[in-house]
């Protein structure tokens, strides 16, 4: 990458002209100078690189689009605060906010706190799927080969709470998501994911 704004140094003249010297072209190290910078004006200027997740940009430059970014900064409430310190607030988005009677364009995370930041990135590419992962979405039994559940009982918090027995006799208690309780075609489970109380 050619940088048109470099100090042309002495060194680089004398360098310059050794390296005429030596595919056979006299160019004193006077003359090597302006050459170089000809060289520098005339080198087009490289396209500027796409910004990656793992870089921090100024704010100013983020996208205003209601993209979803990281940034970096404090929430509104926490402004003038003491122990209050700038950090990485993910999962943002600009966009309209209710403030009083009005509503304003801001910076909001996903729970739609006003956040103030001086920074933002990208935020990170999805992991990809490792071979013979389990694909997203999709429930596996994770008892143990030989583990039984004796019995089960639905949770005020939607989950469900299991005691299973080991091989070796020896029993424990295990919370689950009603998908791995019940499986995800099973009504009872349907009921407890959508908040039905049976």
């Amino acid at each position: 990458m050619t940088d048109k704004t470099a100090t042309i140094t002495p060194a680089m003249c004398v360098a310059a002209s050794d390296a005429a010297m030596e595919r056979g072209v006299i160019l004193p190290a006077s003359h090597a100078g302006d050459i170089i910078e000809a060289a520098l004006r005339a080198a087009p200027s490289p396209a500027p690189a796409a910004p990656s997740a793992a870089q921090w940009m100024p704010i100013v430059d983020a996208p205003r689009d209601g993209r979803t970014v990281d940034l970096w900064g404090i929430y509104a409430s926490e402004m003038g605060k003491p122990l209050a310190k700038e950090r990485r607030i993910p999962d943002c988005s600009y966009r309209q906010v209710h403030v009083g009677a009005d509503f304003w364009p801001d910076w909001v995370d996903s729970q739609g706190r006003n956040v103030h930041a001086t920074y933002f990135r990208l935020p990170p590419p999805p992991p990809s799927a490792a071979p013979g992962a389990q694909p997203v979405g999709e429930v596996v039994d994770r008892l143990p080969p030989g583990h039984i559940v004796l019995e089960q009982a639905d949770m005020l918090d939607g989950r469900v709470s299991q005691t299973v027995k080991r091989p070796d006799g020896n029993e424990y208690q295990r919370i689950v998501s009603p998908d791995e309780a019940y499986g995800p075609d099973d009504d009872e489970g349907a009921a407890l994911r959508s908040g039905e109380v049976r």
